[in-house]
């Protein structure tokens, strides 16, 4: 079934069937629950995040599983379900993270004319939409310090946008950025409303992603002084 975790949970002893280093947050691109009556559910918690055509099976794996499992219930007068978890290969925090990332970049370039959507911070790639095209890395490097010489003139702002015919660029958070690649026009007001979006939920994984003494929180300027 290539998932990191499966079990059956009672009610509120659902919480046991995660692996407590997670954070909630980052749970539902990979994980599925079918309930199973009398206060009990069926979960588990894929590695492979897969397609939708492959959630669909899985979905439908569960609720098989979860019908099978009410009959077995039934047929010996269970009262209570039992709590079991049968681990597996349980994804790093990492992973998820980035696979979060990734779905939120993929989710823009699928409801606009961009072709891909790459995540920068600190001159380093996080993440992208689709693999990337060797020509779109060989500009990135340009077009990141031009946003950041643009960023540095904005006025009332320490962070810039970049808008050609066929990139869109923006730069957010602490030194990160979104570079949208285009072979065909796109709308400019869309992209910029739905990149501001997109750059709200990625500033939050940025911080949980970004943990140890070098944490930006902690290079920021004291306010207080």
């Amino acid at each position: 079934m290539n998932a990191g975790i499966a079990g059956v949970s009672r009610g509120q002893e659902d919480e046991r069937a995660l692996p407590r280093s997670l954070d909630r947050a980052l749970v539902p691109p990979g994980f599925l629950r079918a309930p199973l009556g009398h206060g009990g559910f069926l979960q588990a918690f894929f590695v492979d995040l897969g397609e939708s055509r492959k959630t669909s099976a899985r979905q439908q794996a569960m609720e098989q599983g979860a019908r099978r499992l009410r009959a077995c219930f039934l047929h010996h007068q269970g009262t209570r379900w039992p709590h079991l978890r049968i681990p597996g290969d349980v994804p790093d925090r990492r992973r998820l993270i980035l696979a979060r990332m990734q779905q939120f970049l993929r989710g823009l370039v699928d409801t606009s004319a961009l072709r891909q959507m790459v995540l920068m911070c600190r001159g380093q790639i996080i993440a992208s939409a689709l693999p990337l095209d060797p020509e779109d890395c060989d500009r990135l490097e340009f077009l990141s310090r031009r946003l950041d010489r643009i960023s540095q003139h904005a006025a009332g702002t320490d962070h810039g946008e970049l808008v050609q015919a066929d990139v869109y660029a923006r730069s957010f958070w602490y030194s990160a950025a979104l570079f949208g690649f285009a072979d065909i026009g796109y709308s400019e007001d869309f992209v910029r409303h739905r990149s501001k979006q997109v750059a709200r939920e990625l500033a939050h994984l940025l911080a949980m992603l970004d943990e140890g003494p070098n944490e930006p929180i902690k290079e920021a300027p004291d306010p207080a002084q």
